[in-house]
């Protein structure tokens, strides 16, 4: 997330080829960019991305060529002649491929003029079918269209000539406060050629600057189709944590929005011309970020044509990707929009190849454009679908990758996110499939440089986003093979939450367990061994990783005796004497009254049974001491609650117990000491509390006790265990009251976590973004207390102690 906006678009050689031809010659940009396109022609001679695609080597070659020509560089006769050699063998491999760039009706004709022009020697007479489309192209937009308003052939001035050119005055007007126009390096250069316009050259330093190797971007900068391709893979792969980093990218996206209210937006927050991808896109993300994208959904219908959405105005062909996201961003207001939900959906469906798979204009690959179109119609028709799940599962490769040229991150991302959608419709996915992507994908979280698959005027390489992609598609896979690979399905909700070490970790296990000893809470060594095993100064400090030491050592203690207690006094054994139970809270009650009334120390207590209660008594001293009044007030509270709720659990009898799922969701969080958890934060001010915050603590306390019931449950119910399982567990709930069997049940739990973290984070971004610092540092304690939630599944407290891990 820390590189958005650094380095968003590899350098391609043709716009480095075209701006290096416009460049005043005492530029200190030429030498650079030359020896970039000296180090990046191919042994047979053409340029272009490291994938052969016939259009994109066309007309790569054809820039570089001119570009190399038209220096007097040693080197450049050769490269030059190796290039003209390798268009006369492959130039017309461009016809029949599915393939079409960018403007290329308008590219190849410009660069075949300039050719000519320079005696090059080249089949001029096999690329007239392009002039016949060069001029159905300005057919669309006349030359007095092209000066009085911003169009899509503003991106393309680099390849005009007259008349078009003659109005280049005219194009003043729309170029951006960075000094380009429409963020294209080689239009910008041209426009500097021809008006002499005087940011021009800055802004080409910088895109220069961008790339750090020399050459030009295709596009630069790309604030919003970065910012929000990046939002939405990391969104759908659940691993977008709250916190500054994504907030900054968030908050770019929703000024733009913002900004541009009805008119939609383009590639870039200053980009002249709207579009309905990108629209989409920002809806999406916004959408997810809880924040109002109202404004937007209306400026897509401004791009909706008789039979399917365009993407830009004037546009000849439509996009899959782009029909794709407006049926993934409308689709949340059916009554609403209704008939163009249909309208995007029969295009998709009729659009796609052998009933499986989809080509897209803006991307190489058809594993972007499926996994696209996928997104749009998994929710409403899956059913469809089943043939693209197929095609997916087929053509992985051996080595578990996706895609051309053997397989490339990219497209093996994208083919894991598709088949994410579809797995509940089709699946489940064979666990070998996602290992095998996973072991692909991680040799290549790190990279930096990828092929090239985007669609521009040549092919191009948004490099961040092709990273998010990475990572998503890494994130998915290693989760499901390892959910796979250790039996039932498991929440996946970790990994979209902060976790953080605390620097006392270790300090708090040790003096936690040398205050239990001294106090005498676990003398027996079966239950002493349970309780090292279940590493609670470990937990405790983790989930409050920035609290200063002596709340750590607190809040571990306060733990570690609502364990042992519970262990000694609660489970099964307070089943067998309830009444001991209560006389023992009835003293303990009397601790916290004591407290509470603030009285300490004297004959009180003296007076108190060594063991429990004057370990509490400790306890409250302490809390007293460390928290602010209105904290210990609801910590002492919180104690309360636990004891109420173990007598509860007590009288509950276990065979045939009639306690409803609402009651016992309603008792879950303080028999799993949630509740004592959440009191040991401090709340946010009375003026920022609000539903919100509320809802948010709700869902701290209900992850607790459900992600406590699904691990125990497993635990209880596995090999060589010998104590009794507690039938008062939300599995065996869900299997009597929905009539579920034990896998349903489970799968349900799951689901209800995923739910429930899924509402946290919402409301976690939402309140980090308020702009209250306090309420701020209160969302971003209770992200720590949902992450500290997977100590259930790495502590060993439920391993037998004769296996090998106890």
């Amino acid at each position: 997330m820390n590189d958005l906006g650094t380095s968003p678009v590899a350098s391609h050689a043709y716009t480095s080829a075209h701006v290096l031809r416009l460049l005043p010659a005492d530029s200190t940009l030429r030498r650079p960019g030359l020896d970039w396109l000296r180090r990046r022609q191919h042994p047979d001679g053409s340029w272009g991305g490291a994938v052969p695609c016939a259009m994109d080597r066309l007309v790569s070659t054809l820039a570089a060529v001119i570009a190399v020509h038209d220096t007097a560089d040693e080197w450049a006769r050769a490269a030059s002649a190796a290039g003209l050699t390798y268009l006369r063998r492959h130039g017309a491999g461009w016809r029949g491929a599915r393939e079409e760039l960018v403007a290329s009706e308008v590219t190849v004709p410009f660069l075949l003029d300039q050719a000519r022009q320079r005696g090059m020697p080249l089949p001029y007479e096999a690329f007239e079918d392009l002039l016949r489309l060069r001029t159905a192209k300005f057919d669309l937009i006349p030359a007095e269209l092209f000066a009085a308003q911003p169009t899509t052939l503003l991106y393309a001035l680099e390849a005009l000539d007259v008349p078009y050119t003659t109005h280049a005055s005219a194009l003043v007007q729309f170029t951006a406060l960075n000094g380009s126009l429409s963020n294209s390096p080689a239009a910008t250069a041209a426009l500097h050629q021809h008006t002499g316009h005087g940011q021009a050259l800055d802004y080409l330093a910088a895109a220069a600057r961008s790339t750090r190797d020399g050459g030009f971007p295709e596009i630069f900068p790309i604030s919003v189709f970065e910012d929000a391709w990046v939002l939405y893979l990391l969104q759908r792969a659940g691993i977008l944590p709250p916190g500054t980093a994504t907030t900054t990218a968030a908050n770019r996206l929703r000024a733009t929005a913002l900004a541009a209210g009805h008119r939609g937006v383009g590639a870039d927050a200053q980009f002249p011309v709207a579009d309905a991808d990108d629209t989409a896109m920002a809806a999406i993300v916004l959408h997810n970020l809880d924040t109002d994208d109202t404004a937007l959904l209306p400026a897509l219908l401004a791009f909706e044509g008789p039979d399917h959405f365009r993407g830009f105005a004037h546009e000849r062909g439509p996009a899959t990707s782009a029909n794709a996201r407006v049926l993934e961003a409308l689709r949340r207001s059916p009554e609403q929009f209704s008939p163009q939900l249909r309208k995007a959906t029969d295009f998709l469906l009729a659009t796609r190849s052998d009933a499986a798979w989809w080509h897209d204009k803006w991307h190489l690959s058809p594993y972007y454009a499926t996994a696209q179109a996928v997104f749009g119609l998994a929710a409403t028709t899956a059913a469809e679908l089943r043939g693209t799940y197929a095609w997916l599962l087929d053509t992985q490769h051996t080595d578990g990758s996706w895609g051309t040229c053997g397989g490339t991150p990219e497209e093996t991302a994208y083919a894991i996110l598709a088949l994410t959608a579809l797995d509940a419709h089709h699946g489940p996915v064979p666990q070998p499939v996602y290992a095998r992507a996973r072991d692909r994908l991680r040799e290549h979280l790190d990279d930096t440089h990828h092929p090239e698959l985007w669609i521009g005027k040549a092919l191009y390489t948004p490099t961040t986003v092709v990273r998010a992609a990475v990572l998503a598609g890494f994130a998915i896979a290693y989760e499901a093979a390892a959910h796979d690979a250790h039996g039932p399905a498991r929440p996946t909700f970790w990994k979209r939450f902060p976790h953080a070490a605390s620097a006392h970790a270790d300090a708090a296990e040790a003096h936690t367990r040398a205050w239990r000893d001294d106090n005498g809470l676990a003398p027996d060594p079966v239950k002493r061994d349970r309780l090292d095993r279940s590493h609670l100064g470990h937990g405790t400090a983790n989930s409050y990783p920035y609290a200063p030491r002596d709340l750590v050592d607190l809040a571990s203690d306060v733990f570690t005796w609502l364990v042992a207690f519970d262990d000694t006094h609660g489970d099964a054994i307070g089943h067998s004497d309830p009444t001991q139970l209560a006389r023992t809270l009835a003293q303990l009650t009397g601790v916290l009254d004591t407290a509470g009334h603030g009285h300490s120390g004297g004959e009180d207590e003296e007076e108190l049974t060594p063991g429990f209660p004057q370990a509490l008594a400790d306890l409250t001293t302490r809390v007293r001491r460390l928290l602010p009044h209105e904290g210990f007030i609801r910590l002492l509270s919180a104690l309360r609650g636990v004891f109420f709720a173990l007598l509860w659990e007590a009288h509950v009898p276990w065979d045939e117990n009639t306690v409803t799922l609402d009651e016992y969701l309603t008792m879950r969080r303080h028999t799993v000491f949630a509740t004592v958890m959440a009191a040991l934060i401090p709340s946010p001010p009375p003026a920022s509390q609000s539903p919100d915050t509320h809802r948010l603590e709700a869902c701290v306390l209900n992850l607790t006790g459900w992600i406590n019931d699904l691990f125990s449950f497993s635990c209880e119910h596995g090999p060589g265990r010998t104590t009794p399982a507690n039938p008062l567990s939300l599995p065996h709930l869900l299997m009597r009251e929905k009539n579920r069997t034990q896998e349903e049940a489970l799968t349900r739990l799951v689901q209800m976590c995923d739910e429930e973290a899924d509402v946290a984070h919402r409301l976690i971004v939402r309140l980090t973004s308020a702009g209250d610092k306090d309420l701020c540092a209160w969302a971003e304690a209770m992200a720590y207390l949902v992450a500290s939630t997977d100590w259930h599944i790495t502590v060993q407290r439920y391993l037998q102690p004769t296996t090998p891990d106890g």
